[in-house]
């Protein structure tokens, strides 16, 4: 069911035509931003973790509001459960971004735009903070869409949150210690990008630990909203 779920949802995407404003958004981003090189291999993956971050978001929201209302609740119908369908959505949306992602990190190595060879390392962190990247962007864009009922509200938050955890990096800096706890309370896209940008002063289990932190926050979200919906239907 869950497969048929995915396989519906991508064709009902791909009909719409909602992807086009995202996805060209994406490659003029990334056409641009490689337009100079050579550029480091992590100062560059650090830009476009970032930029799926956004992506992912993007993607998702268009995703999510595919489907008018009552198309949404006769295919919920037809899966029989609420709580499927939104994990066919996530799996769906997830799919795509790592189409999103191997351009991404495929793109610079093929045209040859870094300043040195990329090692196995860089490959490995590079897709894994990317991938980490895109689930944060799909679960904040997922919490969003489903809990806030007026479109600008959505989108609203949506871009508050984004633009709360470029931020971190400031207020860490301004308000001290109480802005170092308040900001692991935001989406902790910074602290990637961080780390990305300083790798080098980074050990490899500080590493993990950033691009774990990233995942767990992604997954946790995305588990609390699938057990309220499930409330829902209780």
């Amino acid at each position: 069911m869950l497969k048929a779920t995915i396989w519906y949802l991508l064709r009902n995407y791909s009909r719409s035509y909602r992807y086009i404003p995202p996805l060209f958004t994406f490659l003029i981003s990334l056409g641009l931003f490689y337009t100079y090189s050579p550029n480091p291999i992590m100062g560059s993956f650090s830009f476009t973790t970032m930029l799926i971050y956004i992506m992912a978001a993007w993607f998702s929201y268009s995703f999510l509001k595919t489907e008018h209302a009552v198309q949404e609740e006769l295919t919920i119908l037809h899966v029989k459960s609420r709580a499927l369908y939104l994990i066919g959505l996530i799996c769906s949306v997830a799919l795509i971004m790592c189409f999103i992602v191997v351009v991404a990190i495929v793109y610079p190595i093929v045209f040859d735009k870094f300043d040195e060879p990329i090692r196995f390392e860089h490959l490995i962190v590079g897709l894994f903070t990317h991938l980490s990247s895109a689930l944060l962007g799909i679960a904040i864009s997922l919490y969003f869409a489903k809990r806030v009922e007026r479109a600008s509200y959505a989108i609203g938050g949506i871009l508050l949150i984004l633009a709360l955890s470029f931020c971190q990096g400031a207020l860490i800096a301004k308000a001290g210690i109480a802005g170092a706890l308040l900001s692991w309370v935001f989406p902790p896209a910074y602290h990637t990008m961080n780390m990305l940008l300083n790798y080098s002063s980074y050990t490899m289990t500080s590493t993990v630990g950033t691009i774990g932190l990233s995942i767990g926050y992604a997954v946790l979200l995305m588990i609390l909203l699938v057990q309220v919906l499930k409330r829902v239907e209780e």
